[in-house]
């Protein structure tokens, strides 16, 4: 037991699997349905909760299952909905999370309370370093105070001992009680100042324990990253947003078919705000008299900050 939760609070995948996925749904607006141990059950889209392996336990118990994870449209920072992770009927002694990271293991030990084969592959692929990721999280617990946990580790495929991955950066944030949305960053601590990882894994828990209380309650939403510029970036890219051409010598035009306010803000490789534009449908943004190289272009809400797209535009 002790060894899933140090594997959950860390977020350390022990997989060579080099199939890393991208991160998506970290606006936490778009869920799956999903049948495990014969469960219909929800997750956000690009995310893994713990759900199926709760649920995989309770039925080999023959014990009435409850899932901790849920969608919240009545609690959330912004947008429609947030996820809300809930730590209930805690007999099990398994925690609630979710993670970009897959979950993998030999079911048949799992169900006679031996969990030290779960593991995490997969995560978000990434092409640089990745300094902080940043969440908007709500937690609350009724009886004995608790703390949930944010876990971000950065990974480089076959950098390790007989070419498994190796967790080259780590970083970790104690939650305890807050009582709005609250923005929590997190920072990755690397190993060194050279390599670059290829794939992170962010993992939320409701608690930090050995042995998880009950009556904890995290709300998630609006996670995405920033690079050593600073520059804040989602981590997936709303689909409504088009960007072309890409590169270009004199204009670029971005499409957008929202309802939301949005601004689009470029910035140079030394993370400087080159220009700052208000963008409503089809907008034109002028960089012809921009030094030629790459930018990084960001597209946001006017009013709440929330990031809606991110890209590498090429001034030729």
């Amino acid at each position: 037991m002790k060894k899933l939760l140090t594997l959950i609070a860390t977020g350390i995948c022990l997989s060579s699997t080099t199939n890393a996925q991208t991160l998506t749904g970290g606006d936490m607006e778009t869920w799956k349905t999903y049948s495990s141990a014969g469960k219909s059950l929800k997750r956000p889209n690009g995310w893994n909760t713990s759900d199926s392996l709760v649920a995989f336990v309770k039925l080999l118990g023959s014990k009435t299952f409850t899932a901790r994870v849920s969608q919240s449209t009545t609690v959330k920072h912004a947008g429609t909905s947030s996820a809300k992770l809930e730590a209930t009927d805690l007999t099990d002694s398994l925690p609630t999370i979710i993670s970009n990271g897959n979950f993998t293991g030999d079911l048949a030990a799992i169900g006679t309370g031996d969990y030290s084969s779960i593991k995490f592959i997969g995560g978000a692929a990434i092409t640089k370093r990745i300094m902080f990721v940043h969440s908007w999280l709500q937690y609350s617990y009724t009886g004995t105070p608790d703390t949930g946990l944010v876990t971000v580790t950065a990974f480089k495929t076959g950098f390790a001992v007989g070419g498994g991955d190796s967790a080259i950066g780590e970083g970790v944030s104690n939650i305890t009680s807050l009582s709005s949305f609250t923005k929590i960053e997190t920072q990755v601590i690397y190993k060194d100042a050279i390599n670059v990882p290829d794939r992170i894994v962010v993992t939320f828990n409701t608690s930090k324990f050995l042995n998880p209380l009950a009556g904890t309650v995290l709300y998630v939403d609006d996670v995405y990253v920033s690079d050593p510029t600073g520059i804040e970036t989602p981590l997936i890219n709303d689909e409504r947003i088009s960007i072309f051409p890409n590169p270009s010598s004199s204009s670029v035009q971005i499409n957008t078919n929202m309802t939301e306010t949005v601004i689009a803000k470029c910035y140079n490789q030394l993370g400087q705000m080159v220009t700052k534009q208000s963008v409503t449908g089809a907008s034109k943004l002028d960089i012809s008299n921009w030094a030629t190289g790459s930018y990084t272009l960001v597209v946001e809400d006017a009013t709440t900050g929330r990031k809606y797209y991110s890209t590498q535009l090429i001034k030729q």
